[in-house]
């Protein structure tokens, strides 16, 4: 119940968009308590700065301990993460992306007032798949430190990076070293209404806004997700 709530509530926050009067005058909800602070949030606290702006890769302690002892980076392909073995916040379909257009017939009611102008029925919606010309590599960070990301990514630690443009011109310089005639790129992801698309979507760079945890980011509604992609 208290999941099905969340879901709702956050699909009418990142739509900007009310509730409907007495929505939840009839709701019942739990009263959840936090005996112990979220994963992390001491570890954070203790080093005392403000790590609101920086790249972070939440994992295994021990693979991101071997990532900063010897710049040794882990860069799957997108075709990794629909991998159903993998936890919530990791599974995702990267190489397609699915959007609802609505359809609308004319009728012969006429606005009034406006010359010319009939009001329109919603006869259904098609569904419109985008998908990637071919599978890529894809490598994620979350902007800022978010507590709830140790139990949504399963991570018992995380990585933060200082000098961004200094790790983001290792990377991109590495990756071709090994894999020739392949590039990069970094941009931020955009996340996306996909009953309401405002905007061409870009599919290597573009993920559903849907509140449960998906994909290797970065998913969740409210935090800025960072890839670099490969092609």
């Amino acid at each position: 119940m208290a999941e099905t709530i969340a879901h709702i509530l956050e699909e009418f926050r990142s739509r900007e968009i009310g509730l409907p009067p007495n929505f939840l005058d009839r709701a019942a909800f739990p009263q959840p308590s936090t005996p112990t602070p979220a994963k992390g949030f001491l570890e954070a606290k203790s080093l005392g700065k403000d790590f609101s702006q920086n790249l972070v890769k939440y994992g295994n302690r021990s693979w991101l301990a071997k990532a900063m002892s010897t710049g040794e980076w882990r860069i799957s392909p997108a075709s990794y993460y629909s991998d159903l073995s993998l936890c919530k916040a990791r599974f995702d379909s990267e190489l397609e992306f699915s959007t609802n257009t609505a359809q609308f017939q004319r009728t012969e009611k006429r606005v009034l007032g406006i010359e010319g102008e009939y009001y329109h029925a919603l006869i259904g919606a098609k569904v419109v798949n985008i998908k990637a010309a071919t599978d890529y590599y894809l490598v994620c960070w979350a902007r800022g430190i978010i507590y709830r990301m140790f139990d949504d990514f399963q991570s018992d630690a995380c990585l933060i990076i200082h000098d961004e443009a200094e790790f983001e011109r290792r990377m991109l310089k590495a990756f071709p070293a090994v894999t020739p005639s392949w590039h990069g790129t970094r941009k931020t992801v955009d996340y996306v209404d996909p009953c309401n698309p405002d905007k061409p979507i870009d599919i290597y760079f573009a993920k559903h806004f849907r509140p449960v945890p998906h994909s290797s980011r970065l998913g969740l509604s409210g935090m800025e997700g960072i890839r670099a992609l490969t092609l």
